[in-house]
Protein backbone atom coordinates (compact mmCIF):
# COMPACT_ATOMS: atom_id res chain seq x y z
CA UNK A 1 0.00 0.00 0.00
CA UNK A 2 1.32 3.12 -0.87
CA UNK A 3 1.69 5.50 2.25
CA UNK A 4 -0.09 8.77 2.47
CA UNK A 5 3.02 10.60 1.75
CA UNK A 6 4.22 9.37 -1.35
CA UNK A 7 0.36 9.42 -2.48
CA UNK A 8 0.68 13.25 -1.80
CA UNK A 9 3.58 13.69 -3.85
CA UNK A 10 1.92 12.43 -6.80
CA UNK A 11 -0.70 14.75 -6.03
CA UNK A 12 1.75 18.07 -5.11
CA UNK A 13 5.08 17.35 -5.99
CA UNK A 14 7.64 17.61 -3.17
CA UNK A 15 11.10 18.33 -3.48
CA UNK A 16 14.44 16.49 -1.82
CA UNK A 17 15.95 18.44 1.04
CA UNK A 18 19.10 18.12 -0.05
CA UNK A 19 19.28 18.04 -4.40
CA UNK A 20 15.67 19.59 -4.99
CA UNK A 21 15.09 16.12 -7.19
CA UNK A 22 11.82 15.80 -7.21
CA UNK A 23 10.34 13.02 -5.43
CA UNK A 24 8.30 10.01 -6.33
CA UNK A 25 7.51 7.48 -3.56
CA UNK A 26 10.32 8.84 -1.55
CA UNK A 27 9.67 11.13 1.34
CA UNK A 28 12.10 13.45 2.83
CA UNK A 29 14.83 12.76 0.77
CA UNK A 30 15.90 11.35 -2.59
CA UNK A 31 16.88 7.82 -3.17
CA UNK A 32 20.26 8.82 -4.59
CA UNK A 33 20.45 11.52 -1.20
CA UNK A 34 19.83 8.04 1.09
CA UNK A 35 21.84 6.00 -0.43
CA UNK A 36 24.93 8.73 0.23
CA UNK A 37 23.78 8.75 3.87
CA UNK A 38 26.13 5.63 4.99
CA UNK A 39 25.29 2.75 6.86
CA UNK A 40 24.62 2.52 10.45
CA UNK A 41 27.91 2.65 12.74
CA UNK A 42 27.74 0.79 16.13
CA UNK A 43 30.12 2.52 18.95
CA UNK A 44 29.56 0.76 22.54
CA UNK A 45 26.15 1.58 23.43
CA UNK A 46 25.65 4.17 20.33
CA UNK A 47 24.47 3.63 16.68
CA UNK A 48 25.03 6.92 14.38
CA UNK A 49 24.79 7.25 10.98
CA UNK A 50 28.31 8.77 10.50
CA UNK A 51 30.70 12.25 11.05
CA UNK A 52 28.62 15.29 11.35
CA UNK A 53 29.66 16.67 7.96
CA UNK A 54 28.60 16.48 4.11
CA UNK A 55 25.29 14.88 3.54
CA UNK A 56 24.81 14.03 7.02
CA UNK A 57 25.14 17.21 8.22
CA UNK A 58 22.71 19.21 5.80
CA UNK A 59 20.71 16.39 6.78
CA UNK A 60 20.41 17.69 10.50
CA UNK A 61 20.36 21.30 8.97
CA UNK A 62 17.29 20.25 7.25
CA UNK A 63 15.46 19.01 9.83
CA UNK A 64 16.42 21.05 12.58
CA UNK A 65 16.30 24.04 10.88
CA UNK A 66 14.84 23.73 7.59
CA UNK A 67 11.31 22.62 8.89
CA UNK A 68 11.33 19.68 6.79
CA UNK A 69 10.21 16.94 9.36
CA UNK A 70 9.98 14.42 6.43
CA UNK A 71 13.63 14.54 6.59
CA UNK A 72 12.79 12.10 9.75
CA UNK A 73 11.30 9.16 8.48
CA UNK A 74 14.76 7.63 5.62
CA UNK A 75 16.71 8.43 8.90
CA UNK A 76 14.95 6.88 11.28
CA UNK A 77 14.37 3.84 9.09
CA UNK A 78 18.31 3.85 8.52
CA UNK A 79 18.77 3.74 12.40
CA UNK A 80 16.24 1.08 12.55
CA UNK A 81 18.18 -1.34 10.55
CA UNK A 82 21.61 -0.61 12.24
CA UNK A 83 19.46 -1.50 16.06
CA UNK A 84 18.08 -4.81 14.39
CA UNK A 85 21.48 -5.42 13.17
CA UNK A 86 22.85 -4.84 16.39
CA UNK A 87 20.17 -7.50 18.35
CA UNK A 88 19.20 -4.73 20.71
CA UNK A 89 16.19 -5.08 22.55
CA UNK A 90 14.24 -1.95 22.67
CA UNK A 91 11.16 -1.31 25.01
CA UNK A 92 10.74 2.01 23.85
CA UNK A 93 12.15 5.08 21.76
CA UNK A 94 12.73 8.63 24.22
CA UNK A 95 13.39 11.58 22.52
CA UNK A 96 15.34 14.04 24.34
CA UNK A 97 13.34 16.78 24.76
CA UNK A 98 13.77 20.71 23.99
CA UNK A 99 12.80 23.24 27.03
CA UNK A 100 9.59 24.69 26.22
CA UNK A 101 9.95 27.86 25.10
CA UNK A 102 12.42 26.72 22.35
CA UNK A 103 10.59 24.13 21.17
CA UNK A 104 7.31 26.52 20.72
CA UNK A 105 10.23 28.87 18.75
CA UNK A 106 10.87 26.55 16.48
CA UNK A 107 7.32 24.96 16.43
CA UNK A 108 8.81 21.09 16.83
CA UNK A 109 10.84 18.97 18.46
CA UNK A 110 13.67 17.31 15.93
CA UNK A 111 14.35 14.61 18.41
CA UNK A 112 10.57 13.95 18.34
CA UNK A 113 10.23 13.46 14.63
CA UNK A 114 13.07 11.28 14.60
CA UNK A 115 12.08 9.15 17.74
CA UNK A 116 8.46 8.63 16.04
CA UNK A 117 9.87 7.62 12.82
CA UNK A 118 12.60 5.05 14.75
CA UNK A 119 9.37 3.84 16.38
CA UNK A 120 7.49 3.11 13.55
CA UNK A 121 10.19 1.05 11.82
CA UNK A 122 11.15 -1.13 14.99
CA UNK A 123 7.28 -1.30 15.67
CA UNK A 124 7.74 -0.32 19.44
CA UNK A 125 6.15 2.42 21.19
CA UNK A 126 7.81 6.34 21.89
CA UNK A 127 7.63 7.17 25.02
CA UNK A 128 7.70 10.59 26.24
CA UNK A 129 9.55 9.95 29.18
CA UNK A 130 11.54 13.08 30.02
CA UNK A 131 11.02 16.77 30.58
CA UNK A 132 13.38 19.48 30.21
CA UNK A 133 12.94 21.64 33.59
CA UNK A 134 15.37 24.28 32.69
CA UNK A 135 16.36 26.13 29.90
CA UNK A 136 20.05 25.33 28.82
CA UNK A 137 22.66 27.05 26.50
CA UNK A 138 23.05 25.52 23.18
CA UNK A 139 25.55 22.39 23.80
CA UNK A 140 27.35 23.21 20.66
CA UNK A 141 28.33 26.94 21.66
CA UNK A 142 29.98 25.43 24.65
CA UNK A 143 33.17 24.19 25.56
CA UNK A 144 33.63 20.53 26.34
CA UNK A 145 33.79 21.42 30.27
CA UNK A 146 31.28 23.62 30.25
CA UNK A 147 28.66 21.12 28.92
CA UNK A 148 28.30 18.97 31.50
CA UNK A 149 27.08 21.35 34.27
CA UNK A 150 25.05 23.07 31.31
CA UNK A 151 22.47 20.18 31.51
CA UNK A 152 23.09 19.11 34.81
CA UNK A 153 19.67 18.17 36.66
CA UNK A 154 18.10 19.73 33.57
CA UNK A 155 15.71 16.55 33.31
CA UNK A 156 13.21 14.95 34.76
CA UNK A 157 11.36 11.72 34.27
CA UNK A 158 7.65 11.66 33.56
CA UNK A 159 6.88 7.96 32.70
CA UNK A 160 7.27 4.55 33.90
CA UNK A 161 10.45 3.10 33.13
CA UNK A 162 11.08 0.58 35.38
CA UNK A 163 12.64 -2.95 34.26
CA UNK A 164 12.45 -0.98 29.90
CA UNK A 165 15.05 -1.60 27.70
CA UNK A 166 14.84 2.35 26.16
CA UNK A 167 16.82 4.03 23.07
CA UNK A 168 17.63 7.61 23.52
CA UNK A 169 17.14 9.70 20.40
CA UNK A 170 18.53 12.88 19.20
CA UNK A 171 19.97 14.46 16.29
CA UNK A 172 24.04 14.84 17.22
CA UNK A 173 25.80 13.20 19.70
CA UNK A 174 28.81 15.64 20.25
CA UNK A 175 30.65 15.24 24.10
CA UNK A 176 27.37 13.14 25.42
CA UNK A 177 26.93 15.59 27.61
CA UNK A 178 23.22 15.41 27.27
CA UNK A 179 22.84 12.05 26.58
CA UNK A 180 24.56 10.93 30.10
CA UNK A 181 22.24 13.29 31.72
CA UNK A 182 18.94 11.80 30.58
CA UNK A 183 20.69 7.99 30.74
CA UNK A 184 21.19 8.83 34.61
CA UNK A 185 17.77 10.13 35.22
CA UNK A 186 15.96 7.06 33.29
CA UNK A 187 18.61 4.45 35.53
CA UNK A 188 17.76 5.87 38.54
CA UNK A 189 13.64 6.11 37.76
CA UNK A 190 14.17 1.87 37.14
CA UNK A 191 15.47 1.51 33.78
CA UNK A 192 16.87 -1.74 32.79
CA UNK A 193 19.08 -0.34 30.07
CA UNK A 194 19.35 2.80 28.12
CA UNK A 195 21.38 3.04 24.48
CA UNK A 196 21.56 5.96 22.38
CA UNK A 197 20.75 6.33 18.58
CA UNK A 198 21.66 9.50 17.08
CA UNK A 199 21.67 10.66 13.09
CA UNK A 200 25.51 11.69 13.08
CA UNK A 201 28.64 11.99 15.62
CA UNK A 202 30.71 15.07 16.35
CA UNK A 203 34.18 13.98 16.25
CA UNK A 204 36.71 16.31 18.19
CA UNK A 205 39.06 16.80 15.56
CA UNK A 206 35.74 18.46 13.72
CA UNK A 207 34.65 20.40 16.47
CA UNK A 208 37.91 21.62 17.08
CA UNK A 209 38.26 22.96 13.26
CA UNK A 210 34.78 24.03 13.15
CA UNK A 211 35.33 26.32 17.00
CA UNK A 212 37.93 27.92 15.03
Amino acid sequence: MIQLESLLNLILPVRCALCSAYLETEIGLCTNCQAKLGAPKLEGNIIHLGAYHGHLERAVRALKFGKNRNVAVPLGRRLAQGIRDAIWQVDAIVPIPLFVLRQQTRGYNQARELAKSLATALDVPKLEALRRVKSTKRQARLGKTERSSNVREAFEVLAHVRNLELVLVDDVYTSGATATECALALIEAGAKRVRIAVISRVLESDSKSKSR
